[in-house]
């Protein structure tokens, strides 16, 4: 009577040979297929080792075209827009200023509140960014001046603005003869926009009998 131990040693080598035999015919029917295919495995495994070069280049494809695209678009956009540049950086010098001068003394041409102001619109249309070196004076502006320097700049010096007085200062009479006063405006780390339309504003809205002098006193600023 054969034991148990030989019984077991002839059924592992049965399993093993079973095993073996199937694993054997898997790899002839890939193999077959990958023939009948027209692949080969050589060519398959170099392949595999390439696409992460491929992909290198087709990230680097994609991003100097991504770039060239973005550049390209800042370019149309800024032909487009500078066509309206000039109408832009001077809104407020537009004709209803000489229009107005005709007819009313410089001195009261910030007192009509029927005269056109700007809107929220305009002062959009005003702060758009058409270049880097907007950019750079917008942030600028907000770092010295802690506000947006681009659109004061391109305010333009004259500008109409709202009577904020009592009404009953416009039927205030004054005496004609009256001394000559001397405007002092003090400032410190101003902008030159902001200074030159202030001053602007003191020439056309004071009568010329009563301006001596307008005086500038720089406060120490950091420039």
């Amino acid at each position: 009577m054969v034991s148990i131990r030989y019984k077991s040693f002839f059924l592992g080598i049965i399993l093993t040979s079973l095993t073996w035999a199937v694993i054997l015919y898997l790899s002839s029917k890939l193999t077959n297929n990958q023939l009948f295919n027209g692949t080969n495995p050589e060519k398959n495994a170099k392949w595999r080792l390439r696409p992460r070069i491929d992909n290198m280049h087709r990230i680097a494809q994609v991003d100097t075209l991504a770039v060239e695209s973005k550049e390209q678009r800042l370019k149309n956009n800024f032909i487009i827009k500078k066509k309206n540049l000039d109408r832009e950086t001077n809104l407020i010098d537009f004709d209803d200023d000489s229009k107005m001068s005709k007819t009313t003394p410089k001195y009261k041409r910030g007192n009509d509140q029927k005269a056109k102001l700007l809107n929220s619109t305009d002062l959009v249309h005003l702060g758009i960014i058409n270049s880097p070196h907007d950019q750079r004076i917008k942030d600028e502006g907000y770092k010295k001046h802690a506000f947006n320097l681009l659109i004061s700049d391109r305010l333009g010096y004259r500008r109409l603005v709202p009577y904020t007085a009592h009404h009953l200062c416009k039927k205030e009479v004054y005496p004609p003869k009256l001394p000559k006063a001397s405007i002092i405006i003090c400032f410190y780390n101003e902008a030159w926009s902001t200074l030159l339309r202030m001053v602007y504003s003191v020439l056309d809205r004071t009568p010329d009998h009563l301006l001596h002098e307008i005086i500038l006193v720089d406060d120490s600023s950091d420039d």
